[in-house]
Order: structure tokens, then sequence, then C-alpha cells
């Protein structure tokens, strides 16, 4: 009954927005990028970000996501090392975002107290605790220090890909990073959106904020890699917490079936284009700096 009522032009909405939801993240790794001297154009940018998210859907934990090195290797750009940290402070980011909106969750349901103080107060300095601990590794070679113990554990075979990993790193130690944070949070503004459109199809009756902490909640575990794309583990947190609001679990059901709708067919089908086309890229001409300490731009 819930699904017959489904409003198709607010559906509509919700999928018009995959592509730039999906973009603002894309050009987000471009500025990483630019931190570290990799140079790409903004279409071999997007046709890597989009071909990784489909891969992403694909494996658990969205792990498939970290293709993004391996793609930029295959296109002569950087090699895994190196590229990996602005892969790892991409899915930071996102992480970021996620939990902050999921402490609202919490506060809704009562289940801790002072929630809200608490995530105030975790936006505010969790950013400024993250650059302040990267500034501090990064100073007086301690990221080297912690590369050369690994490298003796590991062996030779790692020295190389270390090495690029420090350098890579150092590179984006930067204030610059509150634009990714910035672009970050746009972002998923729109995504929430998305799911807003999406509960509003099917007449749930709850707010942005509302639905934005409960899916925030529901992504978090879907990273677990238990299950694929976080199918079953998203489900159940969407019932527990729409539940608390007093939301039924078929009107809850139905929500996450839309949901998967959006952002597993249709998102999965948009990025499955990019996917095809990635082999047939022309290979970047440009390479990165290398380990040589040089600022790479």
């Amino acid at each position: 009954d819930h699904l017959k009522q489904c409003d198709p032009l607010l559906m509509a909405l919700a999928v018009v927005l995959i592509v730039p939801q999906i973009a603002l993240r894309a050009f987000r790794w471009k500025q990483l990028l630019r931190l570290q001297g990799i140079r790409c154009t903004w279409s071999q940018v997007l046709t890597i970000y989009f071909a990784s998210t489909f891969a992403g859907l694909v494996t658990p934990g969205r792990l498939g996501e970290f293709a993004k090195g391996i793609f930029l290797k295959q296109q002569g750009a950087a090699t895994i090392g190196y590229s990996l940290p602005s892969v790892l402070v991409d899915r930071m980011l996102d992480l970021f975002v996620l939990m902050a909106v999921a402490l609202m969750a919490l506060l809704q349901i009562g289940s801790i107290p002072h929630a809200g103080t608490l995530g105030i107060v975790a936006i505010v300095l969790l950013p400024s605790a993250a650059y302040t601990g990267m500034r501090w590794l990064g100073a007086s070679d301690r990221l080297a220090k912690v590369a050369s113990r690994l490298k003796r554990r590991l062996g030779h075979n790692w020295s190389g890909s270390l090495d690029d990993f420090v350098q890579g790193s150092r590179q984006l130690i930067s204030i610059k990073l509150c634009v990714a944070l910035g672009l970050t949070i746009l972002s998923y503004a729109i995504y929430f959106l998305q799911t807003l459109l999406i509960g509003g199809a099917i007449g749930l009756p709850l707010g942005y904020i509302q639905i934005a902490s409960a899916v925030a909640a529901g992504i978090l575990v879907g990273y677990i890699p238990i299950t694929i794309a976080g199918l079953g583990t998203r489900e159940a947190v969407l019932i527990f917490f729409f539940g608390r609001l007093s939301v039924p679990a078929t009107a809850a059901l139905s929500f996450a079936f839309l949901y998967n709708l959006v952002y597993i067919a249709c998102v999965g089908l948009i990025c499955a284009g990019f996917w095809l086309k990635l082999p047939g890229r022309q290979a970047l001409k440009s390479t990165p700096a290398k380990s040589n300490g040089s600022d790479g731009h």
C-alpha cells in the first residue's frame, strides 16, 4: 500500500540529483589530488570516481571505492602508495560528516544524555583535532620514522610504496582541507535532500533532520564489511530508528526499498556506464612529484 501511493515526480527528482551529488564528491577528490601535485582533467577524475563508486556498490563495506588508486596507476597518473592518502582522506571526510549527522539520531531517541551538546562539540573540535594530529605526525619526520619501522617489518618489497605514501601524506597536510570538508557537507546536504524526497514520495511523516540522521546511522552500519552494499544491516537500522519515531516497520521497509532503488539500482546503472568507459580512457600524460621533498606543484 505504501509503494502504491509513491509519487513518481519526487522519485524522479531524487534520481536526477544523483549526478550533482556524486560529482561534488569527485570535485572534492580532485582538490585533494591537486594538493598532492597529481594533475588530471575533470573528465578523468569524474570517470574514475564514478567507476570506483560502482566498484564500491558490488563489494562488502564499499571497499571497492579504494580502487581509485589502482585506476590512477593504470592511467600512469600516480603510484598506488602516492595516491592512497587522498583516497583515505576522501573516505574519512565522508565518515566524519555521517557520524556528526548520526549523532542527531541518537539525540532523537534519547539514547545518549546531552547528545545534542556532544554533537556540536564533536563537529567543532574533531576537524581541528584531526588537523593538529596530522601536523604533529608530519612534523620532525615522525611519519617517515613510522614508515621506516614498517619497512623493517614488511621487507624491502614495500619500501617504495611506503616512501610514496609518506610523501603523498605530507602533501595533504594543509589548511586547504577545509575546502574539501565544505564540499563534503554540501554533497551530503544534497544526498539527504534526496532521502527527504524519497520519504515524501510515500508520505513518510518525518522531516529533513529526522530522515537524514536515521539514514546516516544506517550508512555507517552498512560500512561494516559483512554484506554487499549494506543490504540488510541498513534496513535493520532504519526500522529501529524510524520505529522510535512512531513510523511502522512497513513504511520503513517501503522507504528502504525505494532508497535501494535510487542508490543501488539507479546509481549502479549510471556508474556502470563510467566503469565501461574507464578501460578506454587515454592515459594521463602528467606524473606526480616523486618522494624528493618537492611540493609537487
